[in-house]
């Protein structure tokens, strides 16, 4: 399903979604996100992860200054 980019549920899975992928990210690098396992943990479709939170290299930023928010730096 697509979904509005101003939507409330978009922004509601981005939140979730940005979430689990900074949880991997803190676990094991960047390198180590995985669309299809951040879809399933956060119990949503792949595409659903693409439109919240876009390519991978928009992902990887938004996970990059989501740690830089909480003071963690991250490897790859």
């Amino acid at each position: 399903m697509a979904y509005n980019s101003n939507s409330d549920t978009l922004r509601q899975h981005r939140e979730r979604l940005l979430q689990i992928a900074l949880a991997h990210a803190k676990a094991g690098g960047l390198n180590s996100l995985n669309r299809e396992r951040i879809a399933t943990e956060g119990k949503v479709s792949l595409g659903t992860v693409s439109n919240a939170l876009g390519k991978r290299a928009d992902m990887m930023n938004l996970v990059i200054n989501a740690a830089q928010a909480e003071g963690v730096t991250l490897s790859y």
